[in-house]
């Protein structure tokens, strides 16, 4: 008799465990893996601080790193969290900045299936426990949803997906999108890096290089080093796919320009395996997003595979490929080696502002390689349908703006401005 009223509360306690999670209302957000870390961080810093009479807030993740994980992750799940006292539970699936600019700015919202996003399941994380947290297993099919705001390191502009756009097949509209306060919040910087064992005198990339490089594909060592020793080695280049933020800051960075994305001819690293590349091809054809791309056109979808490779020696030439400023400091720790821009090196140690944030080189104007974040979304069409959704994502930005432990450079303590990506730096 005991142990069946055991097994009977037991399943009650399931029972009310699944009710509970269904319960909450869910919010769903879309955006950059370039810069997950920070926005990882800052959403989680954030939901414990609008909270309200919550409980431990519970983690959940897929992706990552086995020493990161969910600060790194892909998918997160924050579940115990309360809004203005309504239960939350937070979801996030980064699936690149440009392909979350395109999930939000669709017109009319949520109008084509095809822009839904795959987000852990709420199933999952029930069979998990409401103490478990930690990474699981996770199908992109098992709960596909429509982000409600999109967290991004470009502005909109920057990608294709602003007004009527025929990039896509077919072709669609899209909505001005806007942020909760004309003033971005904070910054991530971006550098050139290389792998290890790559050429001690493979050091510095120049605009002019740059254009060439990401255009052909491939350049001379000599090319960057000013060496005729080095004419006779390759240097190759790789790179981010269609839907990452990161791609079009290059081509708004270099000058290449952001509707030639097309234009981008990057490899992939082979036989990579015993921490040794033994070769490179040009990357894949395919489509992302409705969009279509050519061979050598694509690119990887993370950085994660890029970290691998970038703490590799190479017997086919080195690489130069372009990550955050978060990302180059755990490829520095594998090996990689970072490259000065234009001449100008990233200083790193050497902070200023306030808050102590910004590198020199930022904050003064010299090192450019840099772009805001954003938080977008459809706002006549998020306060109607998605109020809570409307106050998280104000609640975000303004954290952000302050947050120092997310590891962005906080607007607050850079001296320079600009007014698009790629565009001039000034005071």
């Amino acid at each position: 008799m005991k142990i069946t009223k055991l097994l009977l509360a037991i399943a009650i306690a399931a029972v009310a465990m699944a009710h509970a999670a269904s319960a909450q209302t869910a919010i769903y957000i879309s955006g950059a893996p370039a810069t997950r870390a920070i926005w990882n961080q800052a959403i989680l810093d954030t939901l414990t601080s609008v909270s309200t009479g919550s409980p431990t807030i519970v983690k959940y993740w897929t992706g990552g790193t086995t020493t990161t994980g969910y600060s790194s992750a892909n998918e997160i799940v924050l579940a115990g969290g309360n809004i203005s006292g309504t239960a939350v539970t937070i979801y996030g699936a980064w699936t690149g900045s440009t392909g979350g600019n395109q999930d939000v700015a669709q017109n009319p919202p949520e109008s084509n299936t095809n822009l839904r996003v795959g987000f852990i399941s709420p199933a999952q994380i029930t069979a998990v426990g409401s103490g478990g947290g930690g990474g699981i297993t996770y199908s992109s099919s098992a709960n596909p949803q429509y982000p409600q705001f999109n967290l991004s390191d470009t502005f909109q502009n920057t990608t294709p997906f602003h007004g009527a756009t025929t990039v896509t097949t077919p072709a669609t509209n899209y909505v001005t999108l806007t942020e909760p306060t004309p003033k971005n919040p904070a910054i991530t910087g971006f550098q050139f890096i290389t792998n290890k064992g790559a050429p001690s005198d493979l050091t510095n990339i120049t605009t002019n290089l740059a254009r060439l490089f990401f255009t052909q594909g491939y350049a001379s060592l000599a090319q960057f080093s000013g060496n005729s020793g080095d004419e006779g080695t390759t240097v190759y280049a790789l790179g981010r796919d269609i839907a990452s933020g990161a791609r079009y800051i290059l081509l708004a960075e270099t000058g290449i320009g952001t509707a030639n994305s097309s234009l981008l001819n990057q490899y992939l690293a082979t036989g990579t395996s015993g921490g040794s590349i033994t070769g490179y091809t040009l990357s894949s054809s395919g489509t992302i997003n409705e969009i279509g791309f050519t061979t050598g056109n694509g690119g990887y979808s993370s950085f994660t595979p890029e970290l691998t490779i970038l703490g590799d020696t190479s017997s086919a030439g080195p690489l130069v490929t372009y990550v955050t400023d978060t990302d180059a400091q755990t490829a520095i720790g594998a090996g990689a080696r970072v490259l000065t821009w234009n001449g100008v090196a990233y200083n790193y140690g050497t902070n200023e502002g306030p808050n102590g944030t910004a590198p020199v080189s930022i904050a003064e104007g010299q090192y450019t390689y840099w772009s805001y974040l954003h938080v977008l979304y459809n706002s006549t069409f998020i306060q109607a349908n998605y109020p809570l959704s409307y106050s998280f994502a104000n609640s975000l930005d303004s954290k952000l703006s302050t947050d120092t432990a997310t590891g962005a450079i906080l607007t607050s303590d850079v001296n320079v401005g600009r007014s698009s990506d790629g565009s001039l730096v000034s005071f």
